[in-house]
Parts: structure tokens; sequence; C-alpha cells
């Protein structure tokens, strides 16, 4: 928030909202500012007002034995609303409310208005909802397996709330919920898949899925107050008089009624192979009245404003194509033989079979939606004036691939309709990554349409690691939005890894070092560009700020060399960590410079001295050349899960987070290890028992049903992971 009154000064506001069930409001640097921002927050509300988080483990979730995908807890994930005009925080949170009588703990969700100049709740209410379907049978909204992902969006004086599956854990639908602005008032409930359920609610020959998660991206909405949603996999009925619509682009009126939809020829396919259509958000083209999105299989959808004026399935035409089988229909995507219009390109390369994934189809088709290259972060616009006339381009970073634009003007330009290679206007020189998802999450920052001015924020996982189920390192990117150079290539200008030392044509990135590098990746979280800063979620427990800075003074620099420790431990057990610090710099290192062994990965909490007052900070003189070695106990967590660590040296005199232009020097190897309990490890053993098994007989992997699930059991009543196997 720009130029918000505050205590008789105007200031900058960022507001955060964090999986703990808190929420901060920080005061933003101006534009001109080249000061590090105050650490110290405006406010901040927690879970004594909001509600206490759950634990990621509160219930046995669907293939929680192959990870869960969020840890360590479940409270606020969906990206809050602000109403400047009101002067309120719209947040929802996820909370555990203890039975008195038995303790256990009952989830439930909660809508909070905040004041946004003090944090104070102003007013909240328990979200509850039910749907009647078309059978007449009512579905109840419940909080436990349900989760929020989505945005929250304001629009028509409300609050709109969308939600998905807790992991896949049926029996679970897509829902829409819409409360007043002004009051909280409940005022309707919109269900994608509840017309034709049972009493046992157990996805069995009903109604079922359709959830609606959009990676992070919220619902879209046009100036006549439509909404607009993607659904994932669940049940779909051609029928107009039914509402379920798995795998489906929905629009809605202000009340939630249903206007229309759009489904893709081979929705059964997609729900058969786990690729989701709704794995990214809808973006709305408000110049030309259409939408478009794309999902886990890499095609782009465009939809003109009469595709979605009632129920509409794409037209298709008998055959095969993998990884679907003959029953399912080729997809018709020439728009100009139909009506009414739509565009379907090939945004990313085609499905890509692999020996193993073929193995493992016998046993469950779900598998094969890891031959795609998901869409993940909704597609970002940008309209740019060019010497030939306006352009607008459309930016996408799937899973695996390189950075794309693809031009659209009453259908997609120049693009490839269907096919193993996409034919996009622009791309990166670089793949976001060879294996591991969810791709790239993107920003566009321009001087309105200035070809010159726009560049693309990109936040992604370091290359090659894989934020399904776990915590890893990430990195920002910076991309010319536009080549300058009448070419094709939209050219990295800057990371915050390596910073203007960028990906060689071998595209291998270079060590991470400087000051800038971004610390653990939140998944599903793009960039926020306002007044000249770019701001960035980390699961590192803190937000970064980038924005231009005076060049450094080279009076620091350090080379860092960790000791060879164990690959994996007990958790809750204690790791001897010896670290040895050479100062590469040109001006000594003084005891009282405030000199520590810091860290963007290992929690603060987790450290423990061995020697000395005080093991992470520097305690002798160090002349250029010499060394000084760090020596720490590292406390591994209480619970089976996997670290990346590395650390860096950093001047800290006073208490609190250090401001990143104080760190220097370049940081150690990144150390990755395991916590791994000795009393999991018959589980492991049986686990990989199965696996070999299945691999080597497919056919046997329907005689082992009761013995997985008995599996399955075991580990989550022991809290045992079974992910590396």
């Amino acid at each position: 928030m720009s130029n918000l009154p505050y205590k008789g000064r105007k200031i900058n506001m960022v507001v955060v909202a964090t999986t703990n069930n808190s929420v901060y409001a920080f005061e933003a640097p101006s534009a001109a500012s080249r000061v590090p921002p105050s650490e110290t927050p405006l406010w901040h509300v927690g879970s004594s007002h909001l509600g206490q988080p759950l634990p990621y483990n509160f219930f046995v979730i669907d293939w929680g034995i192959l990870g869960h995908n969020m840890k360590p807890q479940i409270g606020i994930a969906a990206t809050p609303v602000i109403d400047r005009k009101r002067g309120l925080v719209y947040v929802t949170a996820k909370v555990g409310v203890s039975d008195i009588f038995t303790g256990e703990i009952h989830p439930k969700y909660r809508l909070f208005a905040l004041d946004l100049l003090t944090g104070d709740v102003v007013a909240g209410v328990d979200i509850q909802a039910t749907y009647q379907g078309w059978d007449g049978n009512t579905t109840t909204f419940d909080a436990q397996h349900h989760l929020q992902r989505a945005s929250l969006l304001e629009a028509s004086d409300r609050i709109y709330l969308a939600f998905g599956s807790h992991q896949d854990t049926v029996p679970y639908h897509g829902w829409v919920l819409a409360y007043e602005a002004e009051t909280l008032r409940f005022v309707n409930a919109y269900c994608t898949t509840c017309d034709l359920t049972t009493a046992a609610q157990d996805c069995s020959d009903e109604s079922c899925k359709g959830g609606i998660w959009q990676a992070g991206g919220g619902p879209a909405s046009d100036s006549d107050g439509h909404l607009y949603v993607m659904t994932a996999n669940g049940s779909y009925d051609p029928d107009p008089r039914t509402s379920d619509r798995g795998n489906s682009f929905i629009k809605l009126d202000k009340g939630l009624n249903v206007i229309g939809s759009w489904t893709p020829a081979p929705y059964d396919c997609l729900s058969r192979t786990d690729a989701d259509l709704g794995s990214a958000g809808p973006t709305y083209l408000k110049g030309q009245s259409v939408l478009v999105g794309g999902g886990k299989e890499g095609l782009l959808y465009a939809l003109s404003a009469d595709a979605l004026d009632s129920v509409n399935l794409q037209p298709g035409r008998a055959g095969r194509h993998d990884p679907c089988d003959g029953s399912d229909p080729i997809p018709v995507a020439e728009a100009d033989r139909t009506v009414p219009k739509y565009w379907s390109i090939q945004a990313t390369p085609a499905w890509e079979e692999h020996e193993v994934m073929d193995l493992l189809r016998k046993i469950d088709d779900s598998v094969l939606n890891q031959g795609y290259h998901h869409i993940h972060g909704s597609p970002v616009q940008w309209t740019v004036h060019t010497p030939e006339g306006d352009r607008l381009l459309l930016y996408v970073s799937a899973e695996r691939d390189l950075l794309r634009a693809h031009e659209f003007g009453n259908g997609f330009t120049g693009a490839s309709v269907l096919g193993p290679e996409p034919k996009d206007t622009f791309h990166s020189q670089c793949k976001n990554s060879d294996h591991g998802m969810p791709g790239g999450f993107l920003t566009i920052s321009a001087d309105g349409d200035n070809a010159r001015s726009g560049i693309v924020w990109a936040a992604m996982p370091r290359h090659d690691k894989n934020a399904l189920n776990g915590t890893v390192p990430g990195v920002l990117r910076a991309y010319r939005a536009y080549p300058d150079d009448g070419g094709k290539t939209l050219k990295e200008l800057w990371n915050s890894d390596s910073g203007l030392h960028v990906a060689a044509p071998d595209c291998k990135d270079p060590e991470p070092t400087g000051t800038n590098q971004l610390g653990d990746f939140a998944k599903f979280v793009p960039p926020t560009v306002a007044e000249g800063k770019v701001y960035m979620s980390t699961f590192s427990h803190r937000l970064v700020v980038y924005g231009l800075t005076e060049a450094p003074r080279e009076t620091y620099d350090a080379e860092l060399e960790l000791k060879e420790r164990p690959p994996s431990a007990e958790p809750g057990s204690r790791i001897k960590v010896e670290i040895t610090a050479t100062n590469k710099g040109s001006r000594a290192w003084r005891a009282d410079d405030g000199i520590r062994l810091g860290s963007q990965t290992a929690p603060a909490d987790k450290v423990a001295s061995v020697e000395g007052p005080d093991a992470l900070k520097l305690q002798q003189e160090v002349q250029p050349g010499g060394t000084y070695v760090f020596r720490f106990q590292l406390t591994t967590p209480v619970e089976e899960a996997a670290q990346n660590l590395s650390w860096r040296l950093v001047r800290k005199n006073a208490v609190g987070q250090q401001p990143a232009n104080l760190w220097f020097g370049a940081a150690t190897r990144e150390w990755e290890f395991h916590t791994l309990q000795n009393v999991c490890s018959d589980l492991r053993d049986r686990a990989q028992g199965f696996v070999s098994q299945i691999l080597n007989d497919p056919a046997s992997a329907k005689g082992l049903d009761a013995d997985i699930r008995k599996l399955r059991q075991d580990a989550e009543k022991r809290k045992c992971s079974l992910h590396a196997t």
C-alpha cells in the first residue's frame, strides 16, 4: 500500500501473512530510498487472536506416506486481500479447536477483518456452508478435508473464498463462498461437484473432487462483477441442469449462480492421469474479454466471452493420443471452425514417455501426469508498444521448461496448436530446471508499454531442486520482457544467487555468491513489485526486499569450508559442525566488528554452543589470509525431514534480523541431510521390497493392496516418512 496516512504522515506498507496464523505490517521503503527497511513491524496479530494452526499431520491423508505438501503447520495459506477504502485486511485462517473432553483436534476455517493501521480484529466469523445438489441431497462444507490455497478476491463489495482439497484426501469438492465486505455476513455458496452425493461421501459412484486450488492464484473477475475459476480433477456431467464441472473453466455471477462453463474434450483422461486443468489460475484479458488459463498438460486455452455463457464441451474426434487411450477424444483446436470461439495451443513441450512410468501406469494411471510440463504459475500479461504496433504478450514458466512469451491478438499468433514442441514468440535461454516442481511464478514490472522498461520477475526453486514435498532453496530471476536486439531470447539480467553473473551458454548456474541469496523457496508465491522494490516471501522466516543499492566497498570478503558431515541422523539428536573461515578481504576482522556465522536456512533455535561463550561469534582478530574455526552443534528436527543448510558470515552488531547488505563472502557449500528414525528402518525396508517387487512384476501390484495399506497405517502411526524410498 502506497501513501497510506499513518500517525500524521504518509507511509508505504507491506502486509505479510504466515502459515503460523500470524499477520504482520511493516513500513515499506519509498521508491527513492536505498536504506534497508526497519525490521520492527508496525503491528502484528498472532494465533492468540486468529486461532492455533494445525500440525501438518493432524489427520491421515491420502498419499501421506509419500510426504506432505505443507510443513510444519497448516494455518493461513491463502493471500489476504486489502480494502483501502474501508481500511481493512481480510484474511482466512485454518485453526484447530481441541475438544475439552476427548482432547481431539477439530479443524475449522475462520474469516477475519483486521484494521489496516493497527491490526486489531474488527470482525471474525466461522466459515460454514451447505449446498443442495440436483438430486436434492445437501452437502456440508468440511474444513478437515479442504484447504484454501487460492487467494481471496474482493469484488462487488463482497469477499470471495475458493477451496480445494487437503492433499487430495477424499471426500472433497471445489467450493466458492461469498461474504459481505462490510459486515462479513454470509451471502451464498457454490459447489463444483455436489449434484449427486450420498451419505457415505466416499467418492465412489457420486459427485466428487473438482477442487479450486489454482496454485495460489485467486478467482478472476471482470468489470461486470462476474467471477471465473478453474477446477481440478473431478466428476463432470454435460447436462446443463447439473453443476458437476471437474476440469473446467466456470463463470459465476456475483451471487455465485452459474452462468456457464467450458470443458476440454479429454476431461476424463485429465482426471484419470491426475493432469488437473486447474493447477494454475485464470487470467482475464480485459481489452478483449477473453479468459486464458492452462494446467498440468501444458496447454494454454483462451476462451471468448460467449464460450462461458452456457455449458460448452470442447469438440473432439476419435483416435489415440498419449497418455490418453482410445476411449478419450482427441481435442479439436481450430477455433475458427467452432462456435463459440476458443483457442488452444501447445504452450510447453508435449507429454514425454519414460520406461519406469510405463510400468507404473499398469498400477495407477495418475503417475502419467509426470510426463507433462505442468503450468502452476498463472499466465501474466503485458501490452508492449513496438514499431509494428501494440503487442499483447502472455508469459508462462512451466516445470522443467523455458520462460516463454506467447503473443495473443484475436487468437494466438504463430503458435503451435498441438505438437511435440511449442512455437512461442519469445523464450529464455535456459530452463528453470531439468526435474522438480513447480516451475516459476511470475510478475511483470514496466513503465507502461515502454518496450525497454519491461522486466519479468520469476520466483522458483534453485535448478533441479524439487519443492513438491520438501523445503528447498529458492532463487529470484529477472528477465528482459521484450528482446532489445530483434531476436527471440528473453535475456536473464540478474538473479539473487549470483547477481549479474548469470548462467553461461551451457546453462550451468554459477555457484551462489554475494549478499542477495533468497533463502528457502515459498511455493506458489509470485514476487510483489511496488515503488521500485521487489518483495519476496520465503520459508526461511523472513521477508526479503530487493532494490537498487549503492555499489558496496569491497572491504570484507571470506571463504568458508564446511567439514564433512553425516548425511543423516536421528530426529532430535545433536550433530557437531565445524566451519573454517578464511579472510579473503583486505581488512582485518576484529572481535568488536560484530562478525558472526549466520545462516538463511538453519533455524537459530536449533544451534547450540560447543565451546566458548558464543560459538557463532568471532572471538579473536583474523588478519587477511588468516583463518578462524567455528565449532557448534546443530539440533536436528524432532520428526523425519530433509534439510538443505548453508552458512555465511555477517556483520551483526545489533540484536535482530540482519539487513541483507551486511552479509559478506561466499556461503559454504550446501549440506543436505535427512533426519531418519532407526525405528522406521523396518518400514523403509518393507516399502523398498514392495517397490522392487512391483518393478519386477507389475502384475503383482493388485495382490499387494492390503499390505501397502497396512504399511501406510504403520508409517502414519509411527510418524515415519517413506518419501525417500
